[in-house]
């Protein structure tokens, strides 16, 4: 399986996309300070390279129910226990500020 791993800051967001089973890391990026002069501080691979990536996605890992335009199956996420309790909190956090 996949796993996107994202770290949000006040002015910076990094992911990488790792297989859980191999922990090969399949993709990362970077982008910093956001909202004041957003910039790439990496360099993107080059093109054939991602369509061959892309390609091999296509072929291997997303169902073809999937990729059909008309009556797509839905791709469904799921997160673990813990993250959701913190998705749930800081939900509550939120919305008893706005409240307060």
């Amino acid at each position: 399986m996949n796993v996107l791993v994202i770290n949000c800051g006040s002015s910076s967001l990094k992911y990488q996309v790792i297989n859980s089973e191999t922990e090969d890391v399949l993709a990362k990026g970077l982008c910093e300070r956001i909202g004041i002069d957003g910039r790439l501080v990496y360099e993107l691979p080059a093109l054939e390279e991602i369509r061959s990536y892309v390609k091999k996605q296509l072929e291997c890992e997303i169902w073809k129910e999937e990729q059909r335009f008309e009556n797509a199956h839905p791709h469904y996420l799921d997160m673990s226990p813990a993250m959701f309790e913190l998705k749930m909190g800081l939900l509550h956090e939120s919305s008893a500020s706005d409240n307060a």
